[in-house]
C-alpha cells in the first residue's frame, strides 16, 4: 500500500497502513513554494534538481533536510538519489528511524 489508508494484509485483515510513508512521500513531491499556506515546504527543484551541472551531494542534502522535517521521522538513516534524465524521473530511495523507534525504508519515484 502506497497512498491508501487501509489494505489487506497478508492474513486477507483489514489493517491501516503507517501514514508516515504518505507524509514522506508528499513532502518530496512538492515543489519549494508550491504549498501556498507555507512556501518552505518542499523541494527546491528548480534551483538544485532542475539544473545543467547537478550537484548531487546538495541533492541529497536537500531530500535528506526536508525527510527530518515530517512529523513522526526521529533520523535519516540512508538516503540515495537517482536521477534517470531520458525518463525524467529521480528515485529517492531512504530509510529512516520514527518516533515509534522502527526503521522505515522505502523508493519514491518522481516524475517531472
Amino acid at each position: 500500500p502506497v497512498y491508501h489508508d487501509l489494505y489487506l494484509n497478508a492474513d486477507g485483515s483489514l489493517a491501516v497502513t503507517n501514514d508516515i510513508w504518505q507524509r514522506i512521500d508528499t513532502r518530496i513531491r512538492t515543489f519549494l513554494s508550491e504549498f501556498w499556506l507555507d512556501e518552505f515546504i518542499g523541494i527546491d527543484y528548480f534551483g538544485i534538481v532542475f539544473v545543467k551541472n547537478l550537484d548531487i551531494p546538495t541533492i541529497r542534502n536537500a531530500f535528506s533536510l526536508e525527510i527530518q522535517k515530517v512529523p513522526g521521522v526521529e533520523s535519516v538513516q540512508s538516503l540515495s538519489v537517482t536521477l534517470d534524465r531520458k525518463n525524467r524521473s529521480l528515485s529517492v530511495t531512504f530509510s529512516v528511524t520514527g518516533t515509534d523507534d522502527l526503521v522505515y525504508y522505502r523508493t519514491t519515484e518522481v516524475t517531472f
